[in-house]
């Protein structure tokens, strides 16, 4: 029961797991069956690619008929993973206590936007907001300016954070035999960007650490690990963070000078210079030509086209494009499992409340 992407991605990395995912919306679908491109039948393809191996049933849950469905999904279920703001679901007549007579072993999380607790519980945001409050914005950009992450940074580590979740929780349900109770989670899209803050906060409480926008070695403050534009207007990287791959590269351009520089003080204003008249002086495809080969942690960056055309990805199984009148690009579950990527995904299947109160048991997986 969620929207947009933290909620989805959850439940589609759950679904890639095995799990066997319905999907609860309003009548009429929700929000994000609008936004993006949409195919023949009127629904967003970025929708449809979140919500591919599940079934989607619309339910009004301010209706009889409807609580009545919604019940019965809830008796047969092992999990129920919802976003709304906290307090939704006691008025709907679903409270933490009412759950749990319906189904002592169910495991719930809620993934709200700022936690079920704390002055922000009820305040609502999205991505850039939580990015901005929880550091994950202070430190990434230009010296000048934050940037805005694409995709959305906290979206979809939540629903990471969501999904692991829900594993963990069933794993122990399991572990403590028939009568293991479910569990509670209440997890937050905020609060998936702060754990990635660790190093920066030590770093703010230890002089000489801290991690100021374009100064420091891991976001634009030094020449061995940078974005740099090349002559036709395109942009290169480079990550020699160790020595022995910044002096690969700097024998491989011909700049023997630049390797005692790699520890220069940050940031390095005027070698960031040097490096940067270097790569503008070619085209984009003169150094991917020139450095492929060459062990020093070089990468051009590609548009899209490039990135599922690329040798490695199509190796991996990873992209995976649908042709027809309504195409798309399935993007797999980003890990092999006993030497095989993960098998294609179904389209979304619409089912009915009256499927679901029908009987039906989530043996059917789509």
């Amino acid at each position: 029961m969620s929207q947009y992407a933290p909620g989805p991605y959850a439940s589609l990395l759950l679904a890639d797991l095995g799990a066997d995912v319905v999907r609860v919306e309003p009548p009429g679908g929700e929000p994000m069956r609008r936004i993006g491109p949409a195919d023949a039948d009127g629904i967003s393809a970025w929708y449809k690619v979140l919500n591919r191996s599940k079934r989607i049933v619309e339910l009004d849950l301010k209706a009889e008929d409807g609580k009545a469905a919604f019940r019965a999904l809830l008796e047969q279920s092992d999990a129920l993973l919802e976003s709304y703001r906290p307090g939704v679901l006691d008025r709907l007549g679903f409270s933490r206590q009412n759950l749990e007579e319906i189904n002592p072993r169910l495991v719930h999380c809620a993934l709200s936007g700022w936690g079920q607790t704390g002055p922000y519980a009820m305040r609502g945001g999205h991505d850039l907001n939580y990015m901005a409050l929880c550091g994950g914005l202070v430190t990434s950009g230009t010296a000048d300016a934050p940037t805005i992450s694409f995709p959305q940074v906290a979206d979809y580590s939540s629903g990471v954070q969501a999904a692991l979740s829900v594993v963990a929780a069933l794993l122990g349900r399991e572990r403590r035999g028939r009568d293991g109770k479910g569990t509670f989670i209440d997890t937050s899209i905020a609060e998936a960007v702060l754990p990635w803050q660790a190093w920066t906060m030590t770093g703010m409480v230890r002089p000489g650490f801290g991690l100021p926008r374009g100064q420091t070695f891991l976001n634009g403050g030094v020449a061995y690990y940078n974005i740099y534009p090349t002559r036709d207007g395109r942009h290169v990287t480079i990550g020699a963070i160790e020595e022995k791959f910044w002096r690969a590269f700097c024998e491989a351009v011909d700049r023997p000078d630049w390797v005692a520089r790699q520890q220069d003080d940050a940031p390095q204003v005027a070698l960031m210079q040097e490096v940067a008249d270097l790569f503008i002086s070619r085209d984009f495809d003169d150094w991917a030509t020139l450095l492929a080969d060459v062990d020093c942690c070089f990468e051009p960056v590609h548009d899209m086209a490039e990135v599922a055309a690329h040798p490695h990805i199509a190796a991996r199984g990873m992209v995976r494009p649908s042709d027809g009148d309504d195409p798309f690009v399935e993007i797999a579950f980003p890990a092999w499992i006993d030497g095989a990527p993960m098998p294609p995904r179904t389209a979304p299947a619409p089912v009915s409340a009256a499927d679901v109160l029908s009987g039906w048991a989530g043996d059917e997986t789509p």
